[in-house]
């Protein structure tokens, strides 16, 4: 957990803010402490997209929304790649086994790099991504399959892997490749 001016700390309101925080680098989350499911929270600059009805939210701004017991604001900030694992019902197990990269709100001129590590802590797999114009170019160290989801992107001009379109966006599967070209 971090506080809000950690990650944005030139943003004045995020100063203040002391009912939500970032959950590692990429998800802001706002916990809902009243009955009735009203969720007051902040989003700073950029377009965020909530993690589970893939919502995008332009930011800078305050929000007040009514959530039931299944959601809450869950908000991944913009030009991040998010690792989700297969699994839900134990923390340890072999986290790139049948593992999703989803990744947000790419601009041009874009590189990431995600490590991602075993149980151990030992990093196993790291991700570099590129976007450069209407090109993407993912490469990555592990071989093993794996899913890339484009959030909210619904089309593409081509790949060098198979795709289908899915509620979130373009889904890649990638069974042994070590580089990935997309052309959006």
């Amino acid at each position: 957990m971090r506080a809000m001016f950690m990650e944005h700390p030139n943003d004045p309101v995020c100063q203040t803010l002391d009912m939500q925080y970032y959950l590692g680098e990429s998800l802001v989350v706002a916990p809902i402490f009243n009955p009735e499911g009203v969720g007051n929270y902040y989003l700073p600059e950029g377009e965020y997209t909530h993690l589970l009805s893939n919502e995008v939210k332009r930011g800078g701004r305050y929000y007040s929304e009514v959530y039931d017991y299944q959601s809450l604001p869950l908000y991944v900030k913009p030009i991040t790649i998010l690792p989700i694992g297969n699994h839900d019902s134990r923390p340890d197990y072999d986290y790139l086994t049948d593992i999703s990269y989803h990744i947000f709100n790419l601009r041009s001129e874009t590189t990431l790099h995600l490590p991602v590590y075993n149980i151990e802590n030992e990093q196993e797999e790291l991700i570099k991504l590129v976007k450069e114009d209407n090109e993407i170019i993912i490469n990555r160290t592990f071989k093993k399959p794996a899913k890339f989801i484009l959030r909210n992107i619904d089309h593409i001009d081509s790949s060098n892997v198979p795709f289908k379109h899915s509620f979130y966006g373009i889904e890649l599967t990638v069974t042994d490749q070590d580089e990935i070209t997309i052309l959006i």
